[in-house]
């Protein structure tokens, strides 16, 4: 297993046909998952064959790293691999322009909405950043502790159970005033958004949002900040 920025690269080989060699690059999986990796890539490209039954373990733990706001995806995989993958409605999980030389910017969606964080995980992905999630603001706080040095910036909802995105801006300003964050809103701009303000100017995106506003958000927060650290 290799890393890179603090996440797991796994690597297999061969064929992965057999009940065993199922179980096995499986278990390697749902072992990342479980040592608190919420990112996890698996490189596909010394692997030559893959087996339905394969496909029906990869099911399994995707629903299971899903459930526990982590990511999962595949690179360098075959035209024949893609196919069977696809056949499970796993297409979306392939990224081929992957390189183990690359480290992508890692995002932080806190968002209590599993369709809302779904999809913003979505565009991320699409814009060439990894993604950790959390489902509201506590969670988000204990994300934000244990990959510090990997974020680059955060995506928030404002209402959340728990814990709100005032709060939880407010305690991750307390630790880093120059961190990097996106207010997302359903609503007109809110005595919370303006206490936020009050402390610094940030980007607001409104509900329901693209993936070109997002994009622009990102580039405005950008320029805000002088962040260098986007992908090429």
């Amino acid at each position: 297993m290799k890393r890179k920025s603090d996440y797991p690269i796994l690597t297999f080989a061969g064929n992965i046909i057999t009940i065993p060699e199922c179980r096995r690059v499986a278990d390697a999986i749902r072992s990342a998952f479980r040592d608190g990796n919420l990112f996890i890539a698996v490189d596909f490209s010394a692997v030559t064959e893959i087996s339905g039954s394969f496909t029906g373990f990869l099911v399994v733990i995707f629903k299971e790293i899903k459930v526990g706001a982590g990511s999962l995806l595949f690179f360098n995989v075959s035209a024949t691999i893609c196919t069977v993958l696809e056949t499970v409605g796993m297409g979306n999980l392939i990224r081929n322009e992957f390189s183990l030389r690359d480290e992508k910017p890692v995002v932080l969606v806190v968002e209590d909405d599993p369709m809302v964080r779904e999809l913003t995980r979505e565009y991320l992905l699409e814009l060439g950043y990894a993604c950790l999630e959390a489902r509201n603001g506590r969670e988000g706080l204990e994300r934000y502790e244990k990959n510090r040095e990997r974020i680059a910036f955060l995506v928030m909802d404002i209402e959340m159970p728990e814990m709100d995105g005032q709060q939880l801006f407010e305690a991750l300003y307390k630790k880093d005033p120059q961190i990097r964050v996106i207010m997302a809103t359903g609503y007109a701009p809110t005595e919370k958004i303006q206490k936020i303000r009050a402390l610094k100017e940030i980007e607001i995106l409104h509900k329901p949002y693209f993936c070109a506003d997002l994009e622009k958000a990102i580039q405005a927060t950008y320029r805000k900040t002088a962040f260098q650290s986007r992908p090429n």
